[in-house]
């Protein structure tokens, strides 16, 4: 999770960080006390892999705190 700061730039605010070995869901969750008006993007990074095989896929979403 990151806050902006200024143009295109960013500070960290938080992680989550899991490991699933045999599941076809997860859930994850962040909790932080935002600051009103701040525009927060979160990233999410995903690695699977199967029969040895790794598959990354990362995502971005961005919103403003109310």
């Amino acid at each position: 999770m990151y806050k902006e700061i200024g143009d295109d730039q960013w500070e960290y605010v938080d992680h989550i960080s899991k490991r699933i070995t045999s599941s076809t869901r997860m859930n994850l969750s962040v909790s932080f006390t935002g600051e009103s008006g701040a525009y927060y993007k979160s990233v999410l990074n995903v690695t699977v892999t199967k029969n040895g095989v790794d598959e990354q896929e990362i995502t971005f979403e961005y919103k403003t705190c109310p």
